[in-house]
Formats: structure tokens, sequence, C-alpha cells
């Protein structure tokens, strides 16, 4: 097994898919650490602290979804991946496991997280990299202060409803990206909360924004708003949009409904003065 893992290292392909395999030594780890693409093991189950050093040797994305449990142990281990890590089979978190993890430099996906605590969500909050947190349901205003002090791009696609309080704190989060594309229950007023945040704003299951909401949004100045699910504005919520400097992502027939609504008001608006 250990030569074949030196050979399929040699592999010149971008990824390296062995899904299908349920233990791995020391030596094979190492040996397949040293694989220059992608590597996918998601029929592993356990990892002991040595096995994960050597598979963390990898610079690519590494995927073990396979893992159901993660040991502070076995986590430190793989901190020192510098590529993208996928443990998406991780159901819940401990503080010392998620801090132990935390020097990881690439980005981590813990979608299989429904549930987090604050002070998990604390220690999360040191690693730099983009945090993906996509299965978390819930987040109240603790966990939202709490995942607020996280400095990279942050991913929530998974929540479905927000606190005007969740959404403040949140709004105060320090990364280049906030993704909440899964809102569906949320009040005008957390919709003005978040348009504060600073950075690239993901908020694709809103259907509908008030006059002062639109007015809100038009002044987010971090980036890209993403608003793909808006079907119901006014023509002067429509108008409103149109002053976002950033790129703003709507559906096609929103984007020529808010460019005609503001291209009436300016002719309304040179009517009056006329």
């Amino acid at each position: 097994p250990v030569n074949g893992a030196r050979a399929l290292s040699r592999y010149v392909g971008s990824e390296l898919v062995l899904d299908g395999l349920k233990k791995l030594s020391v030596e094979t780890a190492k040996a397949l650490g040293r694989f220059q693409g992608n590597l996918r093991l998601n029929g592993i189950t356990s990892l002991t602290a040595e096995t994960a050093a050597g598979l963390a040797r990898n610079q690519q994305r590494l995927s073990l979804n396979g893992l159901t449990e993660l040991t502070t142990e076995v986590a430190r281990s793989l901190a020192q991946h510098t590529g993208r890590l996928t443990l998406e089979g991780i159901t819940s978190l401990s503080p010392e496991a998620a801090k132990a993890l935390v020097p990881h430099s690439g980005r981590i996906s813990l979608r299989g997280i429904t549930q987090c605590s604050p002070e998990t969500a604390l220690a999360l909050a040191d690693h730099r990299g983009q945090l993906n947190l996509n299965g978390l349901l819930e987040c109240d205003e603790a966990l939202a202060e709490a995942l607020a002090q996280h400095a990279g791009p942050l991913s929530l696609n998974g929540i479905r409803s927000l606190t005007k309080e969740a959404a403040a704190a949140l709004a105060q989060q320090k990364g280049r990206k906030l993704a909440l594309a899964g809102l569906v229950e949320i009040s005008q007023e957390a919709i003005q909360s978040l348009a504060q945040f600073d950075g690239e704003l993901a908020l694709n299951r809103v259907v509908e924004i008030s006059d002062v909401t639109a007015e809100a949004l038009a002044k987010h100045r971090g980036g890209v708003l993403s608003l793909y699910g808006l079907r119901k504005l006014s023509a002067k919520a429509a108008s409103s949009l149109m002053y976002h400097v950033r790129p703003l992502l709507v559906q096609p027939d929103i984007a020529a409904y808010m460019e005609s609504s503001w291209r009436e008001q300016k002719r309304r608006a040179n009517r009056d003065r006329s």
C-alpha cells in the first residue's frame, strides 16, 4: 500500500480521488501528502495525529468529509495544511479543537456543524482564512457577536432567519465577504443593519425590500451586493438601488426595472425644475 501511495503521489493530474480508502498508515499518509493536486479521502472515518500530519503536507484541497469527530490533537496536525480543508462530516467541535485548528492558513469548510456554541465560534474567529459554516441553522445575538470577531470571509448560507440584534452584530464583522444567501425570514430593520457591513454581502433569498431598506442598501460601500432573489420593490426603491456604487447582482428583469425607474425619476425631476 505504501508503494502504491508513493506511485499515486507522482500522478500529474489535478485531483486524486480515493474515497474508497478506509484506513491509512502513517507511511501511506505521508506518501499521499506529497501529491501536488487536490486530494479526496472521504472514506476515512478516523485519523491519528500522525496520519493527519502526513496528509497535511498536501498543499491543495484536502477533503476528509468522512470524519465525524475531530480531536484537539488531530486538529493541531491538520492546522499545518496550507490549502483548502473540507471537514464536512464533523457535526460538533469543541472550543479546544477549534482553537487547535485556527493556525490553518487556508479555507476551512465545516458545513456539517448545525449548532455552534459562542465559545467555539470565538475560538474559530482567530482563523484568518475563509470560514464556511453553511450548516448552521440558527444564529442568535451571542453567536453573532462571536462570529463577528472573525476577520476573514465568512459563509453562513444555512441560516434562515436573523433578528435585527444579530444582524447588527454580524455587520461589525471585519472580513471581506459575508454570505447569508439562505436568509428568508428577516425584518427590514435587520437588512438595514446588514447594509452597514464593510465587505461583499450576499442576501440572495431576500424577496422584498422597502423604500427605506433600498436607501440603506444603496449606501453599502463594501463591494459586491448580491440580491438575486429580489422580486418585490417599488419604483422608488428600484431607483434608489441604482446609486449603489459597486456591482449589484440582481435578476435581469429587476435590473431593467431599476434602470427604467431611475430614468423616470430623472425625467420627473427635470420636468419639475423647468
